[in-house]
């Protein structure tokens, strides 16, 4: 960001995230230690080696601070973009749509940037403006799980045009209506993982897939046999679950799959999957 943007903010504003271990119980794979950001291109920035120190606190601070500029100057060239639509008389009937493809990790759980199934980076900004709506609250918000597949089927409606039957993509238009609605019942995301099995098999590629409701994620991780030409299944083997409660936990800090109290939250997030898995199965051409 220009330096107007980093002076925005004064660096005693930030502080190193306090969390900077992984979720207690959680699998060792799903902790990245922020591969993008060290991998040598980035100066101040200590790259990964077999004996990874965590990155300083002077050098978090100044991550945090840049990605809060970062983040201004974004907004001002919305900004710009915005006024260009009022001056040329064309605000009144476009449609805005404002997303990120993924949130990002500032040093919470010890993890910067992307790259994992957890809160920071399968949250990203969604905003949507329709000024030929009149059903649509201005600066109404919604807790209700969303995913940018969602973002065709709502442009779709909006603009009249019909979709294909088989679109995988859910239309947001009741929740933009009544932002107090749970539209989705969940959002899916996924990454990959290497494992090495012991030894066995050093490695190996595996896939976390993550199923969001509005209070929960559960998170599956699943020998799928990528590389081999393996799919998603409902018989697919489970290496290790994870299941989060952010009412009270909001912070991820343990791993409850495995607690007692959640047997049945767990079942629950479970069949959800098995349900997800079953269709995605289903759709495949035989």
């Amino acid at each position: 960001a220009p330096k107007k943007y980093w002076d925005l903010y004064p660096q005693t504003t930030f502080k190193p995230n306090p969390l900077r271990t992984p979720p207690i119980g959680s699998p060792s794979y799903h902790f990245q230690p922020g591969w993008e950001l060290r991998n040598g291109s980035y100066s101040g920035v200590p790259p990964l080696t077999e004996n990874t120190l965590p990155i300083p606190d002077p050098t978090a601070v100044k991550l945090i601070h840049g990605y809060y500029a970062s983040v201004s100057y974004m907004d001002a060239q919305l900004g710009r973009l915005i006024n260009a639509l009022k001056a040329t008389g064309k605000s009144n009937n476009t449609i805005i749509i404002l997303w990120g493809d993924h949130g990002y990790h500032l040093g919470d759980h010890g993890i910067w940037c992307k790259h994992t199934n957890y809160e920071q980076a399968t949250r990203s900004p969604l905003i949507i403006v329709n000024p030929l709506d009149i059903n649509i609250r201005l600066g109404s918000h919604s807790a209700s799980p969303t995913e940018l597949l969602d973002i065709y089927a709502t442009l779709a409606d909006m603009a009249g045009l019909t979709k294909p039957n088989n679109l995988d993509s859910s239309t947001l238009l009741p929740l933009l209506h009544h932002p107090e609605s749970n539209t989705k019942l969940y959002a899916v995301s996924q990454f990959t993982r290497y494992y090495d099995n012991n030894g066995t098999e050093k490695g190996r590629e595996i896939m976390g897939y993550a199923w969001r409701t509005s209070r929960y994620r559960y998170i599956e991780w699943i020998d799928t046999h990528f590389r081999n030409g393996g799919s998603l299944t409902p018989t697919a083997k489970i290496l290790a679950t994870e299941l989060y409660d952010y009412q009270t936990d909001p912070l991820e800090t343990k791993n409850l799959a495995s607690d007692p109290n959640y047997k049945k939250i767990l079942t629950s997030m479970q069949q959800l999957a098995n349900s997800y898995k079953q269709s995605v199965s289903s759709s495949k051409p035989q």
